[in-house]
């Protein structure tokens, strides 16, 4: 799989979920101890995630960060 594709399915899934917990972009910043805009640009595929800020991601999400591959 392209990087370029993998990094747009993560940042579809973080919006999706943080969605689905009623959660702003700020909240999830909040939540993940990250900058709000980071947020922005990772959710809009212009930032590459790393495996820790995935993992903060996941973690505020309350879900596996296998989760967001899928």
């Amino acid at each position: 799989m392209e990087d370029e594709k993998l990094y747009q399915i993560i940042a579809n899934n973080i919006k999706k979920y943080r969605k689905l917990n009623n959660m702003t972009q700020e909240a999830l910043a909040n939540a993940s101890n990250l900058a709000v805009r980071h947020i922005q640009k990772i959710e809009s595929g212009t930032l590459n995630i790393t495996i820790s800020t995935l993992n903060k991601i996941s973690s505020a999400l309350n879900i596996h960060p296998s989760d967001l591959l899928k």
